[in-house]
């Protein structure tokens, strides 16, 4: 009888599948989250250049989430990336995989189209920044970001990766942006007295008519204005209306101007002795047919911002094309 015993194999009754339970208890966790804020706040107050307004909300470009992996000590590693072609578009799609010291790490998926890179400016201009390198950079800078907010970032959104509206609005037709000053012109002032329009000559007064300087159109009214100075002033066009999103914008978007000054000194925007950085601003603005950034929409004062942030001159007509880089991987 051979001492050899074959092996036997036996069903092992399956365990009942427990709640999954927190790793962390919750005071743990919530002094987590709190110690991120806290970095968080003191990253915006030392970087404040690299926060970008979307729709009112901040949003943190890839200068700070580079801060935050230095600050946890994160390693950054390329995970795949590949190139592809659409119908008439392409771009690059980048996995990233952000690894901490104690071995955990999340992965960040990204895409950057070249239709991104490509739109209409401010003044109605086309243009092209579609090159390999901005569109597979901005691809790679996505990716980073989004591996870095996934490990310890607890999956907030960067601005490169919500900042669509960076490029969008510029798309919009120079008559979009060029409506707040057509607001501010005005229509023909009516008749106080009775609500008709007027009749302007000024131009006949000063050449030396008898003509009253202006008059109501009606025949039935008899309101009429004889001296220069008191006709100029009821032609003259409203003070530009504030959008009405500025109550809400102009006291965070005034700080992100006085952060910007340095760049926009290199674009010829000082202020002058006990003038602020935004009336500056607004004055350049005006003097380029752009109207005070008080009247714009959002995202067109948040499109003049990254302008100036990423070294581009709002206040001139930009090129049909550029080959220049706008985004850098990391």
């Amino acid at each position: 009888m051979s001492n050899d015993t074959e092996p036997t194999t036996a069903i092992v009754p399956a365990q009942p599948a427990g709640i999954v339970r927190a790793v962390v208890g919750p005071e743990a966790m919530a002094g987590a989250l709190e110690e991120y804020r806290q970095l968080q706040a003191v990253l915006d107050r030392a970087m404040p250049e690299t926060i970008m307004l979307l729709d009112g909300k901040p949003f943190r470009k890839k200068a700070y989430w580079r801060a935050v992996a230095t600050a946890f000590n994160l390693d950054l590693q390329l995970v795949s990336e590949s190139r592809w072609t659409v119908n008439n578009d392409w771009g690059y799609d980048v996995v990233y995989r952000a690894v901490a010291p104690n071995g955990r790490g999340a992965a960040g998926e990204a895409s950057c189209a070249a239709s991104e890179k490509r739109g209409v400016n401010r003044r109605g201009e086309p243009y092209d920044h579609a090159t390999v390198h901005n569109v597979r950079s901005h691809a790679h800078t996505r990716a980073v970001n989004r591996a870095i907010s996934n490990l310890v970032g607890f999956g907030e959104v960067s601005a490169e990766e919500a900042n669509e509206a960076e490029y969008t609005s510029a798309r919009r037709t120079q008559e979009a942006r060029a409506r707040p000053t057509q607001e501010s012109a005005g229509t023909h002032p009516v008749c106080p007295k009775c609500g008709s329009g007027l009749w302007d000559n000024r131009e006949q007064r000063k050449e030396g008519s008898k003509r009253p300087a202006a008059r109501c159109r009606s025949k039935d009214c008899e309101f009429v204005v004889w001296e220069l100075a008191d006709a100029d002033a009821l032609f003259a066009p409203p003070a530009p209306r504030h959008h009405p999103t500025w109550t809400q914008d102009h006291k965070l978007y005034c700080a992100s101007l006085d952060a910007a000054r340095p760049m926009l000194a290199a674009v010829g925007v000082a202020p002058a002795d006990g003038q602020t950085t935004y009336d500056a601003v607004a004055a350049a603005c005006e003097a380029a047919g752009l109207g005070r950034p008080s009247t714009w929409e959002r995202a067109d004062r948040e499109a003049f911002l990254s302008d100036i942030r990423t070294g581009r001159n709002p206040l001139k007509p930009e090129p049909s094309s550029a080959s220049g880089s706008d985004d850098i991987a990391f």
